[in-house]
């Protein structure tokens, strides 16, 4: 699968209720630029299109954590939270397609 870039993939350990890093990994990576409408005016809601070689990652959640980079240290407030996981098995490139939002929440 093609690659641009390489994160770092946090998962909550719920016997521990903390986080504990799951690996770092090469992915596909893309910021999707969008716009939200509300009744308190217009605001950006960016996300991050992430996908990940299934043989890499045996496992990911939403609610897990994103560092785009490379590092041994959780840093919450630099990294993102995965809202969505699709697991892609099928065709040429199999894969974990992840979205992630663009503000830590």
């Amino acid at each position: 699968m093609p690659e641009n870039g390489v994160v770092t993939v946090f998962c909550l350990d719920e016997a521990r209720k903390s986080f504990v890093r799951k690996g770092c990994f090469g992915a596909w990576i893309h910021k999707q630029k969008r716009v939200r409408e509300q009744t308190s005016g217009v605001r950006r809601c960016d996300t991050f299109d992430v996908r990940i070689s299934l043989p890499l990652l045996d496992e990911v959640n939403p609610g897990d954590l994103l560092y785009f980079g490379k590092t041994d240290v959780l840093k919450m407030s630099e990294c993102r939270r995965i809202a969505a996981v699709r697991k892609n098995d099928y065709g040429t490139f199999r894969h974990w397609h992840i979205e992630a939002e663009y503000v830590y929440r």
